[in-house]
């Protein structure tokens, strides 16, 4: 589990870094609670011993869909 949120936490903190305009713009927020959604995504689906494949569905598009999101608000695209 500490893999899971040391990963998150690296890729947060580098692209909040390299990415300086975002404290700029005031889109580092909504991309904070984007990656707090993820996490919080992602261990929910970790904790689960067997989850039902429903579920699993469901939250592996939610954090597809918050990934893209992050993506599209860091401009690492543009």
């Amino acid at each position: 589990m500490a893999a899971l949120y040391g990963t998150i936490a690296a890729f947060s903190i580098a692209t909040l870094v390299s990415q300086s305009k975002m404290f700029q713009d005031g889109r580092w927020l909504p991309y904070t609670i984007g990656v707090l959604l993820f996490a919080f995504l992602a261990d929910r689906g970790a904790r689960a011993e067997q989850p039902p494949i429903r579920l699993a569905v469901i939250v592996l598009g939610l954090e597809a869909t918050v990934l893209i999101v992050l993506a599209i608000l860091s401009d690492y695209f543009s």
